[in-house]
């Protein structure tokens, strides 16, 4: 019983991220960053957007992924899904306007930890690994290159945005896995 009211709270916060997620992106009020030339939003921008709805249904979506894996692993693998969980957790909490070093610290620390666990944990099919390590080195030289000389100019911040929504989904995707391996 207990694996299936999890199952079903995984699925729903999935699904509801999902839902918010789109009817934002599809709005262009929402969807795009007049503070940066009308780029794309990133996700944390997005949350933004409407910090009471994302905020909520993130950390019940992060919440649900740590009672799904925590029921299955133990040990180091359970420290590092409970960093996972408070990194998320601070990084849909802290403002990158107000309280950048904290909000990229967090978004350090959750990449970190999410590497970590998919470096000690099988995952099957055995490709989305790999795939993974591939979006998170994008991810991260778009950010770097933002950082540093490109300054979030048009076109960047939109590729930043777009490399790290796929980062998102492939690591759900890995969780996904995990989760129901």
């Amino acid at each position: 019983m207990t694996s299936a009211v999890l199952q079903w709270h995984l699925f729903l916060c999935t699904l509801a991220c999902i839902i918010a997620f789109s009817v934002y992106y599809s709005c262009e009020e929402h969807r795009v960053n007049p503070a940066f030339a009308n780029q794309l939003h990133c996700l944390s921008g997005m949350i933004l957007c409407n910090r009471p709805l994302f905020s909520t249904l993130m950390c019940g979506l992060g919440g649900a992924v740590l009672l799904s894996v925590a029921s299955r692993v133990d040990g180091a693998v359970l420290l590092i899904v409970l960093l996972m969980f408070w990194a998320l957790v601070v990084v849909v909490q802290y403002d990158v306007r107000e309280h950048p070093s904290v909000h990229f610290a967090a978004l350090a620390v959750e990449m970190g930890s999410a590497t970590a666990l998919l470096t000690v944990e099988t995952i099957d099919p055995w490709f989305v690994v790999p795939v993974y390590y591939g979006i998170t080195i994008a991810f991260l030289l778009v950010m770097a290159l933002n950082f540093s000389w490109l300054a979030w100019t048009p076109p960047f911040m939109t590729l930043q945005a777009l490399v790290e929504i796929a980062w998102v989904c492939v690591l759900s995707l890995c969780l996904g896995c995990l989760i129901f391996s």
